[in-house]
């Protein structure tokens, strides 16, 4: 039974009876029915079966939403996923109801849920024999307000064990009672009270598993630093991956969105986003492409700044400078410009697609392209070298052209910036 804040309204579970005496349906089954009833000058009156009861299914097990505008209850209605489901109804102002609601699947199942209670936090409690449990019927909790991103969690031992443990209440100062007919009760059914001591967090968590990769050989990268970030940036994980390449974290659920990057000496940082799911495996991989090679200019005896470049690519069959390799050789026009004694040599290369003379007179156009493009930046010409090399210098395996996927050939297409002086 429940009764509303005021004392006024108790809600109440009773057998099924006609003129007050005890029934049974036609298969000998006595059904259990809600009823409401009002305290009038001191005694209970108006006591009415509410109107979704039937005598072909039970209803009982009543507990108000704290607002008491919402009453929870189980039953075995027409809709019923299981043995028993847990079902809410709205209360109207004037005290009549809306239409019962399955409360669904993140808390029913195939088996019973039944003794519902709703504390005023918005806490759903009720005993279930279809969740994972300790055995029998367990008593589990879950936060009404995020049903779709959280789960069930089963209050565990000591307040479970393996016999039934249900019909779980608890105010907002943690003290409790729950029935159980645990071994070394007084009888059946016993009557336990509890003090919790810690609130439990009814939050959603998913385990992730991540690897980290060389993105060209696909082989795991060891003792690898990464971070984990949410949408805001906010870092909430972090550390080195095992000697598997290997990393995992455990991440909100309502969070949902995550960056996961990863770097490592030797290659450019990585990253790759994840959107989790409660329901499924959370895998990522995080590829990383191996720096190009640092060249170090020197003048005299100074050591200057490092110079760290990606070659130049081009299309097809093409020679023309592309918006991609702009950016890059502005870059090098601005170190040319920034230290007038370093001279550089262009050395640009084909694929295999065409014959080898083609490809010597292809590169040299590319080789040349770069030059000029360099030329008209304002870098001296005497400050630069450029060679062409056909195909004699495949940065890969693709001495087949139709053998190798268009990135893995245009990768043969470019034209390498090199410090010489």
């Amino acid at each position: 039974s429940v009764f509303t804040k005021d004392r006024n309204t108790i809600y109440f579970t009773r057998n099924n009876s006609t003129n007050g005496s005890f029934s049974r349906d036609n298969q000998g089954v006595s059904r259990l029915k809600i009823y409401r009833a009002k305290l009038i000058d001191g005694k209970w009156e108006n006591i009415e079966e509410l109107p979704f009861n039937s005598d072909d299914y039970s209803v009982a097990h009543p507990s108000l939403s704290d607002d008491e505008k919402t009453l929870y209850f189980s039953s075995d209605m027409p809709g019923t996923l299981g043995l028993s489901d847990i079902f809410k109804v709205a209360i109207h102002d004037d005290g009549s109801f809306g239409t019962p609601e399955n409360l669904g699947t993140a808390i029913n199942t195939e088996a019973r849920e039944t003794f519902p209670f709703v504390s005023k936090s918005d806490i759903l409690y009720f005993a279930s024999d279809g969740h994972p449990g300790l055995g029998g019927l367990d008593v589990f909790g879950i936060d009404l307000a995020q049903l779709e991103t959280t789960e069930v969690k089963n209050l565990g031992e000591p307040l479970n064990s393996e016999q039934d443990d249900f019909s779980f209440i608890i105010n907002d100062k943690g003290l409790g009672y729950f029935a159980s007919n645990r071994d070394n009760g007084v009888g059946s059914d016993d009557i336990y009270g509890f003090l919790q001591t810690k609130a439990l967090d009814f939050n959603c968590y998913v385990d992730l598993i991540g690897t980290i990769i060389n993105a060209e050989t696909k082989e795991v990268l060891t003792n690898t630093k990464f971070q984990i970030q949410t949408k805001d940036t906010k870092i909430i994980h972090e550390g080195l991956s095992d000697t598997n390449g290997n990393f995992t974290a455990t991440l909100d659920c309502s969070e949902q969105a995550y960056t996961i990057s990863a770097q490592k000496e030797g290659y450019e940082n990585g990253t790759t986003s994840l959107v989790i799911t409660k329901n499924s495996s959370n895998n990522a991989i995080v590829s990383l492409v191996k720096s190009p090679p640092v060249l170090l200019a020197s003048v005299g005896q100074n050591l200057i700044e490092h110079l760290t470049l990606q070659p130049i690519h081009f299309d097809l069959d093409k020679s023309n400078i592309r918006p991609d390799a702009e950016q890059i050789l502005n870059e090098v026009t601005n170190y040319l410009k920034k230290y007038p004694e370093v001279k550089i040599s262009i050395e640009s290369h084909t694929d295999v697609k065409a014959s080898k003379p083609y490809n010597n007179s292809l590169s040299k156009r590319r080789a040349k392209s770069t030059y000029e493009y360099l030329v008209n930046k304002g870098i001296a010409p005497s400050r630069m070298l450029y060679k062409g090399f056909g195909e004699t210098k495949l940065v890969n395996d693709c001495i087949i052209w139709d053998d190798c996927s268009k990135e893995e050939n245009e990768k043969n297409r470019r034209s390498e910036i090199i410090v010489v002086e």
